[in-house]
C-alpha cells in the first residue's frame, strides 16, 4: 500500500514533482510544509521495519559541518550512484542539492527519499527541516553506533567527510536509524527552556567545584575549620558553601584576606548569584510553559515530582503517542536493565 494511502505526505513521484494545481492563478505558500510529527513517526515505525529488506528507495548519508555538508546517494542494497556531493550550507546550496536528487529519483523510478544524519550540535536542523519540507524522510543515527563502525568500513582508523557520508549510508541501510523529533508549539519551548537550565546548572556546579577545589584551599588548611572571623568576611553565598564543620573553626586568627583572593571571592560570589537568580527565572518560565498542558497535571499527581520536576519530565518525554511500549520509556529514564552472562560458571577460585 502506498504511503499517500496511509495519511502521509505524498512520495509518488507524479503526486510530489509535478502536482497539478486546481486552481492555476492560486499563489503557492512560501512557508515549507513539514509533517506532523504524529503522521512522521507512523512514517519512521515502517521504515525502520523495512530497511533492511526494501530496494526501492534512495538513500542519502549526510555528514553534517558549519560550513558545507558532504552526502553520499546510493539505491538501498543495489549500488553507489553519487560518491560525493557537497552541499554549501546555505538555503541557495540546499535548493542546489535537492536537484540531482530529484533526477537520481525520477531515472530510477523510486518513490521515497531516506536521508541519515548524525546529529551534531545544532547543525543539522536548518538542511533537516529543508529535506522534511521537500517531503523526503529524515532520520538520525547515533554518535555512539556511528563511530565504531566507521573502523569497520576498510580497517583503517582514518576519517573524512565522504567516508563519514558512506559510513551513515551502511548503518541506516541495515536500520540503525532514530527518529527524527521536531516539536512544535509549547513542547519545542519547554526543550529549549529545558536546555537552557541544564546549561545553567553546569555552571552553577561549576562555580561551587572552584570554591571548593581552588579558592578554599587558599584560605587555609583543608583539613582544619576556618575562623569564624574569616568565614564571616566572606561574601554571601560563599558561607553556604562551607561545611557545617569547616565554619566551626577557633575565634583566634584569620586575618584580612589579600587583596587579589578577596577580588576572586567577591567576583565568584556575584557570579553565584547572578547564576541562582537565572535558574530561578528558567524554572518560572518552565512551569508558566508547561501549566497549561492537561499532561502536566497528571505528572504533578505523582508523589516527589514538583513543579520544575514536572516541566523537565514534559520536555524530554514529549508526546505520549510517541511510544508503543513501556520499555522505551523505561530506557529513556535510563532504568534499562541487561544482565549479562557468558560461558560457564566454574565455581569459586
Amino acid at each position: 500500500m502506498a504511503a499517500s494511502k496511509r495519511g502521509f505526505s505524498s512520495v509518488e513521484p507524479g503526486s510530489r514533482g509535478t502536482h497539478i494545481h486546481r486552481n492555476p492563478s492560486r499563489r503557492r505558500s512560501p512557508m515549507p510544509i513539514i509533517r506532523s510529527n504524529a503522521i512522521r513517526i507512523k512514517r519512521f515505525r515502517e521504515l525502520k521495519a523495512s530497511l533492511r529488506t526494501r530496494r526501492d528507495r534512495l538513500l542519502v548519508g549526510i555528514d553534517i559541518a558549519k560550513a558545507q555538508h558532504v552526502a553520499q546517494v546510493r539505491l538501498a542494497h543495489t549500488q553507489l550512484l553519487d560518491r560525493q556531493l557537497t552541499i554549501p550550507n546555505t538555503q541557495a546550496g540546499f535548493e542546489t542539492f535537492w536537484v540531482p536528487l530529484a533526477q537520481r529519483r525520477a531515472e530510477t523510478g523510486v518513490t521515497e527519499i531516506v536521508c541519515a544524519l548524525e546529529p551534531t550540535g545544532t547543525s543539522h536542523d536548518a538542511l533537516a527541516r529543508f529535506l522534511e519540507s521537500r517531503g523526503a524522510d529524515v532520520v538520525l543515527v547515533s554518535n555512539t553506533v556511528a563511530h565504531p563502525n566507521r573502523r569497520t568500513l576498510d580497517g583503517t582508523w582514518g576519517k573524512s567527510d565522504p567516508k563519514d557520508a558512506h559510513n551513515l549510508g551502511d548503518l541506516r541501510e541495515r536500520g540503525h536509524v532514530l527518529f527524527y523529533s521536531l516539536p512544535d508549539g509549547a513542547l519545542a519551548t519547554l526543550r529549549r527552556l529545558v536546555r537552557l537550565l541544564r546549561g545553567a546548572r553546569t555552571d552553577l556546579a561549576a562555580r561551587k567545584a572552584r570554591f571548593r577545589n581552588t579558592l578554599r584551599p587558599r584560605l587555609g588548611p583543608a583539613g582544619e575549620p576556618l575562623p569564624p572571623a574569616l568565614v564571616a568576611s566572606l561574601p554571601a553565598p560563599l558561607p553556604v558553601l562551607l561545611s557545617p564543620a569547616q565554619r566551626r573553626g577557633l575565634p583566634a586568627g584569620g586575618g584580612p584576606l589579600p587583596p587579589a583572593l578577596a577580588c576572586e571571592c567577591t567576583d565568584l560570589a556575584a557570579r553565584l548569584v547572578a547564576l541562582r537568580a537565572r535558574l530561578a527565572a528558567l524554572e518560572a518560565a518552565l512551569v508558566r510553559v508547561a501549566q497549561p498542558l492537561p499532561v502536566y497535571g497528571l505528572l504533578r499527581t505523582i508523589p516527589g515530582v514538583g513543579p520544575t520536576l514536572a516541566a523537565i519530565l514534559l520536555a524530554e518525554i514529549g508526546d505520549i503517542a510517541w511510544y508503543s511500549q513501556f520499555s522505551q520509556l523505561r530506557k529513556l529514564a535510563g532504568l534499562d536493565i541487561i544482565g549479562v552472562a557468558s560461558g560457564d560458571w566454574a565455581g569459586t577460585a
